[in-house]
């Protein structure tokens, strides 16, 4: 029963997506098509097994006639798309005319079945089911005007047709003539399309009729000896194997997590990342003590002078190949852009968040003004201030980023000249090495191998440690505990049990880290020991200092070099991540404007019908008539049962050396719910209720596309009175 009130609701939802975007002038026809193709076989296989509820477990929306008048609904909904698809590419008006009859063939299976019972007892005959005979005759219409402008073209070309073209457009005028009974019946913009068809056909026919007395003096064919092709292009599109296909963590959505569990969540994942910030930032400071360690010992560039040949310590050359097999500078200027280009297309989205808000309740206040007591929804500034939030706390994580970013990018301006040694060959960079001083080449000797062997070992320590941290990093991207968490919030389990058993990965990768550590100051050790030989070995020859400050140069370069890779490759991460978020408030607040289009649709042919004074005392309806008479003089600032404190703020993954926010701030907010949204989509169950309660949703839909386009769709929806 849940099952099948479920697919009934995803049918519901594919045509409104696929509504939204014929409406969108994306040109979205070919997409739009397919969802409503889908949407058909979801009502098609919902009529072959509702035979197995129980009667009392029955409502009209589940009655076979209903199912299979919106399977032809949407099939007649998906031609018309490839119609309007077929008009802009500029197909030849015979395939038009074509596929114009085929959609009218599919409204009139879809009246037929609105027309008789039981259907014809529920549904409202003026909103509902003489917009389906409308669009019926509207398109044969189409049909028989796109047939005359094939014979049109004859005339142009063989200088005779014309008595076919006139018979077709004779047929057209009075197919849209036959609605003039039912005009004043038809929502005002319906008219208004009805009028301006009818006065374009008629006035096409005048012309062609004149002519043909004046120049062609073509016998115009009966009426009844004319025909039309019909050609259907679309089909019911199976979402079987959508529909059986396994989705990785589904089985949480068997209850609709609610505003405490993702609370739950939201302080799981502050724990995480603290302890990862925690980690990352020791981590740092042990790098910071282990360069000041070396520098005490003026390593590793004294032992790389040692050598008196004019070759290139062969451990320095691996670095510095590394960094080559890395991309070198070329590498750090891609992600320099790559870097802009995220902080520029996330900039874009917040502008985009702003702009259409802005519009939204510019164009509310309008209406407010326009319309005074009579425009009885919510003010707009009382909803969006949630989303308005949101969108400046994120802009103020992308001013931090940027100024961060441009501390990186002056960096490594700076000191590109130096850094661009990793770009040169090995031949060049032995070029510009200093001569050796005086004395024998003690490069072999056993204590100096001794101490690259403890260099080594530390430069492996440290690609291990970040190799931790990075594993980190991607854990707490990929984990998820809501299964768990959903028990905690029934009380099932401990919270703290809970967090601690999550945590545990976490902290034995640490206690790796505090391993390395260790194993880290043994090495110490074992270089403070060489290196008191090696003092004596020192005293032994002469150094060219200059050779010495050039290998220092070159050490700090490919450290910096690492760094700024490091940083880069952070950052991209990081905005990438911000991305995501802002997208989520993107796409929020296009589902909160068109939330509130369609309510504005609803109450605008509401004010159609009567006075504005009339309406004012009028119960409000709609996806905010919530908030209804909560506050007996002014709106509510905010909607009822708001998230829990602590839910507001969330702190994501913070990527290790690319701190934009100080450790411990507030991280990003988490997604509130939209008003009405609570069981998903407006007037569906949540979990638990009982199916008698189960509606599609309310929305007037039919009104809402002819109010925006010249393209009759009429998307499924519940007209059903109550019995």
């Amino acid at each position: 029963m849940e099952r099948l009130s479920m697919l009934h609701n995803l049918a519901a939802v594919y045509t409104q997506i696929a509504t939204n975007m014929c409406i969108s002038g994306n040109d979205l026809f070919k997409e739009a098509s397919k969802l409503f193709q889908n949407a058909a076989w979801i009502f098609e296989k919902l009529k072959s097994e509702v035979g197995s509820l129980k009667g009392n477990e029955y409502s009209p929306d589940f009655l076979s006639e209903t199912l299979g008048m919106n399977t032809n609904l949407c099939l007649a909904q998906a031609q018309t798309c490839f119609y309007e698809k077929a008009k802009r590419v500029g197909f030849k008006p015979k395939l038009i005319s074509s596929v114009a009859r085929q959609v009218s063939i599919y409204y009139g299976s879809t009246y037929k079945s609105a027309n008789n019972p039981p259907l014809n007892k529920i549904l409202n005959p003026k909103t509902y089911t003489n917009t389906i005979l409308f669009n019926e005759y509207m398109y044969e219409a189409h049909s028989y005007y796109y047939a005359a402008q094939e014979y049109k073209k004859k005339i142009e070309t063989e200088v005779k047709g014309i008595g076919s073209a006139i018979a077709y457009m004779r047929k057209c005028v009075d197919m849209l003539e036959s609605l003039r009974k039912m005009e004043s019946q038809l929502a005002p913009t319906i008219q208004a399309q009805y009028k301006q068809f009818l006065g374009q056909y008629t006035g096409e026919l005048g012309e062609l009729e004149n002519q043909n007395k004046k120049i062609y003096f073509e016998q115009v064919p009966d009426g009844t000896s004319i025909v039309l092709e019909h050609q259907s292009y679309v089909k019911m599109v199976s979402i079987e194997e959508e529909l059986n296909q396994p989705v990785e963590g589904g089985e949480i959505f068997d209850q609709i997590i609610p505003a405490s569990v993702k609370t739950l969540d939201s302080e799981y994942k502050q724990e995480v990342n603290g302890l990862i910030m925690k980690y990352a930032q020791e981590n740092d400071a042990s790098e910071q003590q282990e360069q000041l360690f070396l520098k005490q010992y003026n390593l590793p560039q004294c032992v790389h002078a040692l050598s008196s040949s004019g070759e290139l310590p062969e451990d320095l050359w691996q670095k510095i190949n590394q960094a080559k097999e890395k991309g070198g500078c070329p590498a750090i200027d891609h992600m320099i852009e790559a870097v802009k280009a995220l902080g520029e297309n996330n900039k874009q989205m917040l502008e985009k968040i702003a702009t259409t808000l802005a519009e939204e309740e510019k164009e509310d206040n309008e209406m407010r003004a326009k319309c005074g007591p009579a425009w009885t929804r919510m003010p707009s500034a009382s909803l969006n201030e949630n989303l308005k939030k949101q969108m400046e706390y994120y802009r103020q994580k992308c001013q931090q980023a940027a100024d961060a970013d441009q501390k990186i990018f002056i960096k490594y301006e700076q000191n590109k000249p130096d850094i661009s040694i990793v770009d040169k060959q090995k031949e060049d960079i032995v070029g510009m090495m200093p001569k050796s001083g005086e004395g024998v080449d003690n490069s072999q000797h056993p204590c100096v191998l001794k101490i690259n062997d403890c260099l080594q070992k530390l430069d492996t320590m440290k690609k291990d440690r970040h190799l931790i941290v990075d594993q980190m990093m991607k854990m707490v991207e990929q984990e998820n505990i809501l299964q768990d968490l959903v028990l905690v919030d029934q009380r099932v389990k401990d919270k703290r049990n809970v967090f601690d058993s999550n945590l545990k990965k976490y902290r034995d990768l640490a206690e790796k880290l505090n391993e390395g550590l260790q194993e880290r100051q043994a090495v110490f050790g074992e270089i403070a020991s060489a290196m008191n030989e090696f003092a004596q070995i020192q005293s032994q020859i002469k150094q060219n200092p200059a050779k010495i400050e050039f290998f220092k140069r070159v050490d700090s370069s490919l450290n910096l070099y690492y760094e700024l890779l490091n940083n880069c490759g952070q950052g991209s991460h990081f905005y990438a991540q911000l991305g995501e978020y802002i997208q989520k408030v993107l796409q929020n607040t296009n589902d909160f404007v068109m939330s509130r289009n369609l309510e504005k649709t609803e109450l605008l042919s509401r004010l159609g019908g009567g006075h504005p004074s009339q309406l004012k005392n009028q119960p409000q309806t709609g996806p905010y008539s919530q908030y209804q008479g909560q506050y007996p003089n002014q709106p509510p600032s905010q909607p009822q049962n708001p998230p829990p404190q602590g839910y507001q703020y969330q702190q994501p993954p913070q990527p290790y050396g690319y701190q934009y926010g100080q450790p411990g701030q507030g991280g990003y907010p988490g997604q509130p719910n939209q008003p009405g949204m609570q069981g998903g989509y407006p007037g569906q169950p949540g979990p638990g209720q009982h199916f008698g309660n189960y509606r599609p949703p309310q929305q007037s839909v039919v009104e809402t596309l002819h109010n925006q386009i010249n393209l009759n769709v009429i998307v499924p929806k519940n007209e059903m009175k109550k019995k």
